[in-house]
């Protein structure tokens, strides 16, 4: 059996809290060693390399020169043990509604947003700051639509912590960037809506990000430097010579997973099924589980 699967050792009674709310899937630890899980088949064609250990309760199929350049575990037979995180209940009705924001080209905003906030429209033309307070601190924004206007720059100053929550739809294209040169822990997005969330120019975020429900879509040279988390069934990776995730997990459990051309995935994939096409890779990197996602081990559907 994969090191990592998960045998909950207690079970609480019907609406008790699990005693340790710090759970994740175990194999998320920085002990585990394996760039890739999949519940299905993996398919590698063309020069496609996957570089790491992988583990799938598929198989793996290759044409071409493509390989796999680690330990493969194939049939695992394991128990696919990967729930999505609780997705945060957070409503723009409990912070301050200040109507529509937007950050003009000319005259340049110069004054930095520092509280809690909800906006319906959210542009940003040139740039705009959001300044996070002190160590500890935490601003929460909540808007309706997003849209960065093609060349929009936000960026964070302080200690603190930014949670940008998007209702319905997030338009960040062009050159736009969204916390470019701060810390991936600094920002966490989390996207509600139902359309695609799409990165598809030379876009630079940093941050993690929860998509609730919708697809995922990376397309041109955009850079990318947190972890993602996906609640919909599909994740296209398109093109681009950049390395598209650093150090990051993609962890999308219901979804089949994408690569074409030279896209370059760098940490650890959860993933239904997975395909690599062109000269695509998926390398292994350690990555770090903050506490940005809390999962609910005991959590079932109804």
């Amino acid at each position: 059996m994969p090191v990592g699967e998960l045998n909950p050792v207690e079970e609480p009674d019907p609406g008790e809290e699990p005693e340790d709310p710090g759970w994740f899937p175990p194999q998320l630890g920085l002990d585990d060693d394996n760039t890739l899980y999949a519940f299905g088949d993996i398919t590698l064609i063309g020069s496609s390399r996957i570089i790491g250990n992988v583990v799938t309760n598929g198989k793996i199929k290759i044409k071409g020169t493509s390989h796999v350049e680690g330990v493969t575990t194939t049939y695992a037979g394991y128990p696919y043990n990967f729930p999505l995180p609780v997705f945060p209940d957070i409503q723009g009705s409990s912070y301050p509604d200040k109507g529509d924001f937007i950050a003009p080209w000319w005259p340049p905003l110069t004054e930095p947003i520092t509280e809690d906030a909800y906006y319906h429209n959210f542009t940003v033309e040139k740039s705009v700051v959001i300044d996070t307070g002190s160590e500890g601190d935490v601003i929460t924004i909540v808007v309706d639509h997003f849209d960065s206007g093609g060349t929009g720059e936000i960026t964070l100053e302080g200690e603190g912590k930014l949670v940008f929550v998007i209702n319905d739809t997030f338009d960040f294209h062009g050159d736009s960037e969204f916390n470019a040169t701060g810390a991936p822990d600094s920002m966490m997005v989390l996207y509600k809506g139902e359309d695609d969330f799409n990165f598809g120019g030379n876009q630079d975020f940093t941050g993690s990000i929860y998509i609730e429900k919708a697809n995922l879509n990376l397309r041109g040279s955009s850079s990318n430097a947190g972890n993602i988390i996906v609640g919909g069934d599909s994740v296209e990776v398109h093109g681009g010579g950049n390395v598209r995730l650093g150090d990051s997990l993609l962890y999308a459990p219901l979804a089949e997973l994408s690569l074409t051309g030279s896209a370059n995935l760098q940490g650890k994939v959860v993933a239904n099924t997975v395909s690599l096409k062109g000269n695509s890779v998926i390398s292994f990197s350690q990555v770090s589980v903050s506490e940005d996602f809390y999962w609910d081990p005991y959590l079932t559907e109804e």
